[in-house]
């Protein structure tokens, strides 16, 4: 076993398992000259967030509430986010290349949250049309059983007139042998 991965030592102190991460301390120096978050500039929130492919300055997408999709923005914006929001009938509508593409736009943690959310919708959907489908053919193979109750008890009432019927004609049969053995 390699002794600079082995499970038995801390796996977060490995020097180079964060070497591309610049401490905190620097980060804060470097971004926060005043004691103000506004005071930092957007070009240097885009060196903080990184490749993430969000653009700081936009609203987003809130990932905390997983029921209701809610928009923040800083309050230096006033654009309308209302257009890119993802609605439920799109998540569960939109092919998925498409959703894809809008989903490219937001940080990766809302845009799991969004694909988690148009699971449980499609989920949701799918236990909803098996549920309806049980039903139906519940109500179906309910109904095919009282038509044959009713074939089976229309039969055995032929088959009881049927035996009478029989029992009549062979009775006469009977006197009718009597008659002749006279």
């Amino acid at each position: 076993m390699n002794s600079e991965w082995s499970v038995e030592e801390d796996s977060l102190s490995h020097p180079m398992l964060f070497s591309d991460f610049q401490p905190l301390d620097e980060l804060l120096d470097t971004y926060l000259l005043e004691d103000d978050p506004e005071s930092i500039p957007n070009h240097h929130l885009k060196e903080l967030i990184g490749d993430s492919g969000a653009d700081p300055s936009q609203p987003h997408l809130c990932a905390a509430d997983n029921n209701h999709a809610e928009t923040h923005s800083s309050p230096h914006t006033t654009q309308d986010f209302s257009s890119d929001q993802i609605s439920d009938d799109d998540l569960v509508n939109l092919p998925i290349q498409e959703l894809n593409k809008r989903l490219k736009t937001l940080p990766r943690a809302e845009a799991q949250m969004l694909r988690k959310r148009r699971r449980i919708l499609k989920n949701r959907s799918y236990a909803t049309s098996c549920r309806q489908r049980r039903v139906a053919s519940d109500e179906s193979l309910k109904e095919q059983n009282q038509r044959l109750k009713d074939q089976l008890r229309e039969v055995k009432e032929i088959l009881r007139k049927t035996i009478v019927d029989r029992n009549l004609y062979k009775s006469k049969c009977e006197r009718l042998e009597g008659l002749f053995q006279r």
